[in-house]
């Protein structure tokens, strides 16, 4: 490598660009973070890091810093879809705390599946306020992440040896060359890296229209009490509203009528009419946004790989466009990481996209079925608030809707951890049956392609915590043989650990007594005995 080369530049350092840096400093390979911006956006707009996120974070001790930021770990994770704010509930969804979850989890286990799936279920913060934390993180290893907040990505070009990219300090205007290996663009919807690619995107655009009004209002939820979210179904006021700690600072996010433009609306008027009293109203920002369903037709062009919104436009409904980014950034740093440090094969990158596309589409077009859905909900007017045959039946109407179709939107396990890598050349298939893959319902399984399910094997110690960032071979049998597989590994220079899972934990759902985990917690190979063809294996897995 030329002594002035990086390894990785990342270009775009909001949550995706972020937690890639982390990621590749948790794997000990050096990055340049490039960011316009010098502070973070401080209008929030995700509001939810998904379980699987913080399976990741977790990894880095990063999940400690962001639990209790947002809505406190003590609150329940409610979600209300009412007439109006001031009207009558609806529907209500109610899940634990995250507090509430570690108690059930410290009492032998909750009876529900859902809550022994993950250690997590939701951290329910502002977007603002994760890149706050990532920012403080990845400024906290100057070692390994070179940070530039304040300069901009304006050009690049690459050939067979690496990327050679222009940025732009902020400050002085000054321009500079920067040679890198590898480049992964996490530079958002409006991509400079995709559009000089000319990558296009495809799926379904302009989906609908949003005013996003972030503002305080201390008391706002005085009628219902807390939620994580307020669905307004009446016509007048329909959107949702983001709760931000529990009282005090909301977003509402109003769906603009057609014809009716952002310059329109009065912000302060349409919080207090979506109220429905005089609330006292602090406006903090203001900003319009169009939902889209929309993913490039290529995640990799030579050494530069698209990624988080560059690579896909989510709607908001289910919150998976902030956390599919993440994954995908899991995904390429282990990739880059093997390549880097030469353990990695010649077909290894290509199964970025051939990973990470296919789950851009599936989770763009979950995302884009629920906002349908939740938009034909809102059709209904001042009758949600009858007292009357015709408003009965409507709530019943919607009711039912919500039960059978749009419950993903908050109870997503399916979509977040049912993922799997179906057709992937480095996960070696043993032609067993794939699970249902439903948005909604999560089967937990070790089958190669899927995310190596959770266990407690201790209080407060998932197994996930016994690995190393590598490659680890799970083993439930103490007595299996493994030399043969281990010194092949060792002979390719594959990075991996054997981990023998304490006897009175090794439950249903770790059925092999062998299985290989990937240094992104997917599951790329499982047997009840070493294989025959260690070699063979090893070199399939590392895209030999």
């Amino acid at each position: 490598m030329d002594d002035d080369k990086s390894r990785v530049l990342i270009a775009g350092g909001g949550s995706v660009g972020m937690s890639l840096a982390a990621e590749l400093a948790y794997r000990g390979i050096p990055s340049v973070l490039v960011e316009e911006r010098v502070e973070v956006n401080e209008h929030p707009r995700a509001n939810a890091i998904a379980n699987r996120t913080m399976e990741y974070y977790r990894r880095w001790g990063f999940d400690k810093n962001i639990i209790g930021l947002g809505i406190s770990p003590d609150l329940p994770n409610d979600y209300q879809f009412v007439s109006s704010l001031h009207g009558r509930l609806v529907y209500k969804i109610a899940l634990p705390s995250h507090n509430q979850l570690m108690d059930m989890v410290k009492a032998e286990g909750a009876n529900d599946a859902r809550f022994n799936q993950s250690p997590y279920l939701k951290n329910i913060m502002g977007q603002n306020e994760l890149d706050a934390a990532l920012k403080e993180h990845v400024l906290g290893q100057p070692g390994l992440i070179d940070a530039r907040f304040g300069s901009a990505l304006v050009g690049f070009r690459q050939d067979k040896n690496g990327v050679v990219a222009y940025i732009k300090n902020s400050v002085d205007g000054d321009v500079e060359e920067v040679k890198a290996d590898y480049m992964v663009a996490c530079d958002g919807g409006r991509s400079l890296v995709r559009s000089t690619l000319d990558i296009d995107l495809e799926g379904e655009a302009g989906l609908g229209r949003f005013v996003a009004i972030h503002f305080k209002a201390p008391g706002l939820n005085r009628e219902f009490g807390h939620a994580n979210i307020y669905f307004p179904l009446n016509k007048v006021d329909s959107g949702f509203v983001m709760n931000w700690d529990g009282g005090t600072t909301y977003t509402y996010h109003y769906i603009l009528d057609e014809g009716e433009q952002p310059d329109d609306i009065d912000p302060v008027a349409r919080v207090k009419a979506m109220a429905g009293w005089d609330v006292p109203v602090e406006i903090h920002s203001v900003q319009p946004w169009t939902a889209h369903a929309l993913v490039a037709k290529s995640y990799r062009c030579g050494r530069v790989f698209l990624a988080g919104d560059s690579a896909h436009l989510f709607t908001p409904t289910g919150g998976f466009g902030m956390n599919t980014g993440v994954s995908d950034a899991i995904d390429i740093a282990w990739k880059l990481q093997a390549m880097i440090e030469g353990w990695g094969g010649h077909r290894l990158l290509d199964t970025y996209h051939e990973e990470r596309h296919p789950i851009g589409v599936r989770n763009t077009n979950i995302s884009g079925n629920y906002f349908h859905i939740l938009k034909f909900i809102y059709r209904f007017g001042d009758v949600l608030d009858e007292d009357s045959p015709e408003g009965d039946m409507a709530r019943d109407q919607i009711r039912a809707e919500l039960d059978s179709q749009v419950k993903g939107l908050i109870d997503s396990s399916g979509c977040l951890l049912g993922y799997r890598y179906e057709d992937s050349s480095i996960c070696v298939q043993d032609g067993s049956s794939a699970p249902p893959d439903h948005p909604q319902l999560y089967w937990p399984t070790t089958r190669p392609g899927h995310r190596m399910p959770h266990v407690w094997v201790d209080e407060g110690v998932a197994l996930y915590d016994l690995f190393d960032r590598d490659f680890n071979l799970v083993r439930t049998d103490k007595t299996i043989e493994v030399t043969s597989f281990m010194m092949a590994a060792k002979e390719a220079d594959l990075p991996i650990k054997l981990v023998d899972v304490p006897t009175h934990c090794a439950a249903e759902v770790l059925d092999n007594s062998l299985i290989l985990v990937r240094p992104d917690l997917m599951v790329t190979w499982r047997g009840n005995l070493a294989p025959d063809n260690p070699q063979e294996i090893i070199d399939r897995i590392r895209g030999a």
